[in-house]
């Protein structure tokens, strides 16, 4: 639901004279709709002259945004979003063990410092299951890399 009385930020109004200076400002928010991607408690309004108003915290707007800006973000946060659902445990950890493996670091200390890294991800390092598929593409990980450096 559109706040009826903005706070417009100092960096909100630098945008609208740097985008939109030839409209109102108050004309314009008052006759914007709903736009796009609603995320939390932020709001996006589409102005008539294609502005998009970027509110958060209730009534404050935030920035000004032309509409093709909008709907960039709009899809890098669809993006961005869809890769993260789609990772799936198991790729996460593949990706881990690759890091590791490319890391010029060995030993007892490196080691530790790997589980470390992987409880902090939420992990669990004593699945017996899980630690084989890390060490598994680890292993693969470290040989192609020794593989490249051999003459």
């Amino acid at each position: 639901m559109k706040p009826s009385v903005p706070v417009f930020g100092d960096h909100a109004l630098a945008r609208w004279r740097e985008r939109f200076a030839a409209f109102d400002i108050h004309k314009e928010y008052d006759a914007s709709i709903p736009y796009g991607c609603q995320i939390g408690t932020g709001i996006l309004l589409l102005s008539p002259c294609d502005a998009v108003f970027a509110i958060k915290e209730g009534n404050f707007v935030v920035t000004v945004l032309t509409k093709e800006q909008a709907v960039v973000n709009v899809q890098a946060f669809i993006r961005t979003n869809q890769v993260l659902k789609t990772t799936t445990p198991d790729q996460r950890l593949i990706e881990m063990a690759y890091a590791h493996a490319r890391s010029p670091f060995d030993g007892h200390d490196f080691k530790k410092q790997c589980l470390q890294e992987l409880r902090a991800k939420g992990f669990d390092t004593s699945n017996a299951r899980l630690m084989q598929n890390y060490r598994k593409a680890f292993d693969e990980m470290r040989n192609e890399t020794k593989a490249k450096k051999l003459p």
